[in-house]
């Protein structure tokens, strides 16, 4: 692009803005996105597929071993996969949802916990992040998108109708395997401004706290690395 594009529209002068040797280094073709994209969601429908190691597809460029590694941990960390890299019945609940795995699963277990439709609009939140101008605060751009009547408020509650209809579809099938052992954290405001995460008394950073007294479903990196510090703090103790 940074030699193909000049000259389209007359003859004139190009200005590449970095340096003579950094242009030289850029590669000839950019990557495909298979090589460089999160690939949790493709390898869990992989799975679903019956073809874990996704062998069998078709593809121009074969997933990376590391993202396609690093994939299976998470969807076995949420429950979505068992140890032989197979989809559970809950992974296949999951992969039906039409969102990140890790948000198909705060949907799910955040639904039993506030409700199909309050885990559902939070999930469009989520998924597709608001607006510049809507601020930093998840629970003023979730009331503003509840109010609004721009474009990304009338997408949000397109995906939110479908998101709520889409987790009710999974509450009426038969059982899928029930609920993990370790479900995804939720975020709990406390008195004095601390936030608890799930049951376990674990504080998460005051940033990661909710408004008010309601009770987030997270599948934030917030919540992995109280739990990462709470770890760490207990092995220096331990020793």
């Amino acid at each position: 692009a940074a030699v193909h594009r000049a000259g389209r529209e007359a003859p004139g002068t190009v200005y590449r803005c970095w340096p003579e040797a950094e242009h030289g280094r850029l590669p000839r073709y950019p990557s495909p996105e298979i090589a460089v994209a999160d690939l949790t969601a493709f390898a869990l429908q992989a799975a679903c597929w019956g073809d874990p190691e996704a062998r069998d597809l078709a593809l121009l460029d074969a997933p990376p071993a590391g993202a396609m590694g690093a994939a299976r941990g998470t969807l076995r960390a949420i429950g979505a996969l068992d140890e032989s890299g197979r989809a559970t019945r809950r992974g296949e609940a999951l992969s039906r949802l039409g969102v990140h795995p890790r948000l198909a699963r705060a949907l799910l277990d955040g639904a039993a916990e506030v409700g199909a439709r309050a885990a559902a609009e939070a999930v469009a939140l989520l998924s597709d992040e608001p607006p510049r101008d809507y601020g930093d605060d998840l629970a003023a751009a979730l009331r503003r998108a509840q109010r609004g009547q721009d474009a990304y408020a009338s997408r949000w509650r397109t995906e939110a109708r479908r998101l709520e209809r889409a987790v009710r579809d999974a509450e009426a099938r038969p059982a899928e395997g029930g609920r993990q052992d370790s479900p995804s954290p939720v975020l709990t405001a406390e008195p004095g401004g601390a936030t608890r995460v799930g049951r376990a008394g674990v504080r998460a950073p005051e940033s990661a706290a909710p408004q008010g007294d309601r009770p987030w479903p997270t599948s934030s990196s917030a919540a992995e690395r109280s739990h990462a510090g709470q770890r760490h703090a207990t092995q220096e103790g331990a020793v």
